[in-house]
């Protein structure tokens, strides 16, 4: 949206991950949904399906002891915006995968639903790997 920004970057060697989108952010700001980053979730929903998301991230705080605050959303991406989950947690300096999980409260279209992300309240950059979504997954013995 107005004002925001982010930049693609490449991740150090040895990092859990390849890429990720730098969000250049100083100053936290009122809500923690004035900035975010969404994905819609394209596939239907049926009731009952069981969802989880997953998604790689670090913040750039001034010292290692400090954790930066950050939602985790599975919601309507319009008006009532209502969430299926809505997890907070505390990014350290160091990449961490944060994982999500909800159940489908009844069917939903492809593309009303997305993956929130409210970085809003931060002060300091967040860097955020691609964010993956699964729909009934079941992992099997190997």
């Amino acid at each position: 949206g107005e004002g925001q920004a982010s930049t693609p970057i490449k991740t150090a060697e040895g990092a859990p991950i390849r890429s990720a989108l730098r969000i250049p952010l100083s100053a936290a700001q009122p809500n923690a949904w004035d900035v975010g980053a969404v994905a819609q979730i394209g596939q239907p929903v049926k009731a009952g399906d069981k969802l989880q998301a997953w998604v790689w991230a670090r913040a750039a705080p001034p010292d290692a002891a400090t954790r930066v605050p950050m939602n985790i959303l599975i919601s309507l991406n319009k008006a009532p915006w209502t969430a299926l989950t809505n997890t907070p947690v505390q990014i350290s300096s160091e990449w961490d995968m944060y994982v999500v999980q909800a159940v489908a409260d009844k069917d939903y279209e492809p593309g009303t639903l997305m993956l929130a992300l409210q970085l809003g309240k931060s002060a300091f950059p967040i860097e955020l790997g691609a964010p993956v979504v699964l729909r009934n997954y079941a992992p099997t013995a190997q």
